[in-house]
This record gives structure tokens, C-alpha cells and sequence, in this order.
């Protein structure tokens, strides 16, 4: 079985050149409902910035 890649492209969006965005349309592209994590997700990114 071919392994899989999920790519979450965050810094191309803050950090890319226009000529990267180019890349956004080949990808393709996938929602996942995190509602039923968000609380926890918020939770822990709060806590995370007390760590660094």
C-alpha cells in the first residue's frame, strides 16, 4: 500500500511568494469537522505558549 501525505500548506500562506500560490490549486483539498476537538485543541495551544 502507497503511503499517504497530508499537507497543511499554513506557512505557504504566511510565509510563500506569489509564485507558490500556484501550488494551492493542484492540491487537493479536504475539510475535517473538528468540532468535537476544538475545546481541547484551544486548550492546549493556550497552554503551549506558556512553554516556549
Amino acid at each position: 500500500m502507497k503511503p499517504r501525505f497530508l499537507e497543511y500548506p499554513i506557512w505557504l500562506w504566511e510565509l510563500g511568494k506569489p509564485e507558490d500560490m500556484e501550488l494551492l490549486d493542484q492540491m487537493k483539498k479536504i475539510t475535517v469537522d473538528i468540532e468535537e476537538t476544538l475545546e481541547v485543541k484551544n486548550t492546549r495551544q493556550r497552554f503551549a505558549r506558556f512553554l516556549i
